[in-house]
């Protein structure tokens, strides 16, 4: 079904940025935590049997407006909370199946600026490891074990941040940590600490540099591989990795991503080759974009029309890998819900020769997602790509007859870069000769399409129906009309379910 539109989640309602925690202790069950605005700790669940339920105070627990809760499941039945508390201690509680809630407490004396988030990463289900920026700026870490309970809190080398930094954590292997902040210089730093040889010296990351209390945001999709993410000094959206085999690369701009400073860029791996991220952009709407192993990064959009107040943070869940839950504090100051299903999904890539003058690109596309929609078909713009062709503007185009195709249209189908083989390339020129709004001629199992300038909203849905195998009908309601997209009746036009099967059929929807 794709994404569903955005709900208030059980009248919830937050200051406003304020991060919504989310945890699945299970694939059919939720857990959300977030400070109200009234500065109390709350929790509401869903749970696939009974849906949402109320929100609830947690253990009378209160901390300053905004601040993050953070929290994690060693396992099904259990769940440790941590918060700074409203006097600057690092409080902590617990969820258990078999006892409920019990009271706060403070672990080991630890004190943070208010609104600090407390990191923790549980490596093995009898461990946990907390991190933080104190008072005075240092970076400190405590743990805590089944055999042993809570030690003492102590500086990671001599780590320093702005207060209230918050310090990334990130459990590769249960021997294995590493750790990341935005230093009190504006680098980005890295340390780790490994069971065979305690902690490291910091150091910086292949240059980054990020404003002040700029939160980084890793993740491991496999053992031997960390991929980061931050808001740079510039306001774009950058990333780096590190793999076991080659270090670490150099930073990059995601897909021309942009940011308010110290945006929390939040990033979900669905599989080992799959990331999906979501920010809030510099107009206040939520954006979304993903890499996929097979095809690199797809383009952002705005997911479901949602919005938020600059920097807010956007927390993801996956329950299963061809699922997603989204939770966001909206601009109303209400809690939000959106979330993503799998469907067949139709992956396009844009290659322009020119840009369309009658109607933007962006309204053909959105027109072609509207459309497809209806048949259980995404509609993802996984690359686009200006081509500098002069001699391939005005497109040979012969008779347009499916199964042939002119030495133009060959060569001009031959630019399908991170395309890969049953992806559809959609070409925009200038026109085409003979005139017409576009053509879906293409060599055999070459996926490929045209579109001129003078092109309809609906123009590139029609010609990618027809590379589908969808042929022209007579109704001037439907999308395939054939006397012209820009007669096309009564819209949004219609897909009928023979035609919805036909294109459910194709190679290219998977």
């Amino acid at each position: 079904m794709g994404w569903a539109s955005w709900f208030n989640v059980s009248g919830g309602r937050a200051a406003l940025g304020s991060p919504v925690s989310v945890i699945a202790r299970n694939p059919d069950h939720l857990d959300l935590f977030v400070t109200g605005t009234d500065g109390g700790i709350y929790s509401t669940w869903w749970d696939a049997s009974s849906g949402w339920a109320s929100w609830f105070p947690v253990s009378g627990g209160r901390a300053a407006l905004g601040s993050p809760i953070t929290v994690v499941a060693r396992n099904p039945n259990h769940l440790d909370l941590f918060v700074v508390g409203t006097d600057g201690g690092v409080y902590s509680t617990w969820w258990d199946a078999a006892s409920g809630w019990a009271s706060w407490f403070q672990v080991s004396g630890g004190r943070a600026a208010l609104g600090s988030r407390v990191e923790v990463v549980a490596r093995n289900p009898d461990h946990l490891d907390l991190f933080v920026t104190g008072t005075d700026c240092g970076i400190y870490s405590t743990w805590w074990d089944a055999a042993s309970g809570w030690a003492s809190w102590f500086q990671v080398s001599g780590g320093r941040a702005a207060l209230g930094s918050p310090i990334t954590a990130i459990a590769r292997n249960p021997n294995h940590l590493d750790l990341f902040v935005t230093g009190t210089d504006g680098r980005i730093f890295s340390t780790w600490w490994d069971a065979a040889s305690g902690w490291a010296s910091w150091f910086q990351v292949s240059g980054g540099r990020a404003h002040l209390g700029a939160p980084i945001t890793a993740i491991a999709r496999n053992p031997n591989h960390l991929d980061l993410f931050v808001t740079g000094t510039d306001g774009r959206i950058y990333s780096t990795w590190w793999d076991a085999a080659s270090g670490w690369a150099s930073w990059f701009n995601v897909a021309g991503g942009a940011a308010a400073p110290r945006s929390r860029i939040n990033v979900v791996a669905r599989n080992p080759n799959h990331l999906d991220l979501f920010v809030t952009g510099t107009d206040g709407r939520i954006y979304s974009t993903w890499w996929d192993a097979a095809s690199g990064w797809g383009t952002w959009f705005n997911v479901s029309g949602g919005a938020a107040a600059l920097a807010s943070p956007i927390d993801v869940v996956a329950r299963y890998p061809d699922h997603l839950d989204l939770f966001v504090t909206g601009t109303d100051g209400r809690i939000y819900s959106t979330w993503w299903h799998q469907t067949e999904a139709l992956r396009v890539h844009v290659k322009i020769l020119s840009e369309p003058t009658s109607v933007t690109r962006a309204q053909m596309v959105q027109s072609m997602q509207d459309v497809y929609r209806t048949a259980g078909i995404d509609v993802f713009v996984a690359s686009t790509e200006s081509l500098d062709l002069p001699l391939l503007n005005d497109l040979d185009v012969g008779g347009c007859t499916a199964g042939s195709t002119t030495t133009e249209q060959n060569q001009l189908f031959a630019n399908r870069n991170n395309a890969a083989a049953d992806d559809l390339c959609v070409y925009f020129v200038r026109s085409t000769v003979p005139p017409l709004n576009g053509c879906a001629a293409h060599p055999n199992n070459v996926w490929a399409a045209v579109v001129t300038s003078v092109a309809s909203r609906w123009t590139m849905g029609h010609e990618s129906g027809h590379v589908l195998g969808l042929p022209h009908v007579a109704p001037t309601d439907r999308l395939m009309m054939g006397g012209g997209t820009w007669n096309i009746t009564n819209p949004p036009p219609d897909l009928i379910q023979a035609e919805m099967d036909t294109m459910l059929a194709h190679p290219t929807v998977r």
